[in-house]
């Protein structure tokens, strides 16, 4: 639950590096699309969101395969600016100990390995030709320099890249609230705003709160099967009647069943989209562990809390079984450590607790689902931002209606980078923080464990801003 806030002074060389494809392939083999004056007011989120097809895209590559468009409603045309970006992929060990997640029993059943480490890679590239809104093949005017991948789950963890549109604008105006799409697993999650000379805030905000990766579903289940242990890392989602919690969606993978903000439970269509399972204490790359209940082979009735998302920063473990205070709570998602400017992911999703009597608003166990974590927000303006504004990438606070059952992990704050070639920032705010996580009332003579804070998010700016928070829930 740290908090992580960087200025982009150290880290503006490799972002200059990100950005200087861009402006090469920009004004020569997409020039038409870029203004040489005028001034554009937008009202709503302008990037259109393309899940990609191809499963491997090596360093050097040419051409991408897309699937339909989730979100946004302008087809890519030739000239057009796109961000590539690596949304998940980070493999895990799947082992049932605590060596589960990095591989290291100091780490305490939680992390990743950095063997094909691929997530959060991204860069801009220019399209040679258009492509429609259902998709199809994407010719680039320069190859790409990093490599990219789409795998679903096995031995290892799950991977996936998505392909933004950004409009190329002059002078760009906010006329209210821009808000990122949110993530579903596959594409969305991410706001990128670029003007060749200035954006104007307006005293609007840009927000991509809570729309990153998704909490653990809260699900109300009985006893396990006999061979569940409080001790157990992972266990399948649907096995021995769902006892346990599911852990959240991160850089490794998307559970089974996931929390759309406390409204619905989404279904990976995928399967357990993690190796392993989908359930109990382990924590993913930076997602949350879920609750591994204190008593979950006979009764699930020692309910434990899920584990808060990490980013800059790691989450908060989730809290210890009702009446016997078995600390088998969900462990904590990781920081991602690999983060500098132009390499940046989404806030991990909490876990969720385990719940065996459907306690809190809504019912059937899910107000003990985990949160989801903030987004990613890239402004970038040639010459100045002006104006007074606010962005934020929050994580999402975990419900806090239960009673007698395990709450979820708060979601962990997202990542920022605003950078403008000249002026200043000092009318500009920024946060990024953790979710809090869920608590619980006393319910039959003894707390029932609550859930963990979101860990911090990442803020880059190219000079001081007026505020900027990035801390743990």
């Amino acid at each position: 639950m740290e908090k992580f806030i960087s200025e982009l002074k150290r880290g503006l060389i490799p972002f200059l590096f990100l950005i200087s494809p861009l402006l090469f392939a920009a004004f020569t083999a997409g020039a038409q699309n870029c203004p040489t004056n005028g001034n554009t007011t937008i009202s709503s989120l302008p990037n259109t969101f393309f899940p990609t097809t191809t499963a491997t895209l090596p360093v050097n590559s040419w051409s991408i395969a897309l699937g339909p468009s989730a979100y946004g409603s302008d087809p890519i045309a030739p000239g057009d600016i796109l961000l590539l970006i690596q949304m998940q992929g980070a493999q895990i060990n799947s082992v049932n100990d605590n060596t589960y997640g990095s591989g290291s029993s100091s780490n305490g059943g939680t992390g990743y390995t950095t063997t094909n480490l691929l997530a959060g890679n991204m860069e801009y590239v220019i399209a040679v030709n258009s492509v429609p809104l259902t998709g199809g093949t994407l010719q680039l005017g320069l190859p790409t320099q990093k490599a990219y991948k789409n795998a679903a789950y096995g031995t290892t963890g799950q991977y996936t890249y998505q392909i933004i549109r950004v409009p190329t604008y002059y002078n760009l105006t906010l006329n209210s609230t821009i808000t990122a799409p949110r993530w579903n697993g596959s594409s969305g999650g991410v706001i990128v705003l670029y003007a060749l000379n200035n954006i104007v805030m307006n005293n609007q905000t840009v927000d991509a709160s809570g729309l990153g990766f998704r909490g653990g579903a809260g699900r109300t289940g009985g006893g396990g099967l006999s061979t569940w242990k409080n001790t157990d890392f992972m266990n399948p989602a649907n096995g021995g009647g769902g006892a346990n919690g599911s852990k959240g969606e991160g850089i490794a993978g998307t559970p089974k069943y996931s929390n759309n903000s406390y409204t619905a439970i989404e279904t990976n269509p995928g399967g357990e989209g993690y190796p392993g399972g989908s359930n109990s204490q382990g924590a993913p790359g930076n997602a949350g562990g879920g609750g591994t209940d204190g008593n979950p082979g006979v009764a699930n009735d020692q309910n434990t809390g899920g584990g808060g998302g990490g980013n800059a920063g790691a989450g908060g473990i989730g809290g210890n079984s009702w009446s016997t205070n078995v600390a088998s709570g969900g462990r904590a998602g990781a920081a991602f450590s690999q983060v500098v400017p132009d390499r940046m992911v989404m806030g991990g999703g909490g876990g969720a607790g385990t719940s065996n009597n459907a306690t809190g608003t809504p019912g059937s166990g899910m107000a003990s689902g985990g949160a989801a974590g903030g987004g990613v927000v890239i402004l970038y303006a040639l010459n100045k931002i002006t104006g007074t504004g606010t962005v934020k990438a929050d994580g999402a606070d975990a419900n806090s209606t239960v009673q007698n059952d395990g709450a979820g992990g708060g979601g962990a704050g997202g990542s920022i980078l605003i950078f403008s070639v000249a002026g200043n920032l000092n009318n500009i705010t920024a946060s990024a923080n953790g979710g809090d996580g869920g608590s619980n009332e006393t319910g039959g003579g003894a707390n029932h464990g609550p859930g963990g804070g979101g860990g911090g998010g990442v803020i880059y700016s190219s000079m001081n801003l007026n505020a900027q928070t990035a801390s743990g829930g």
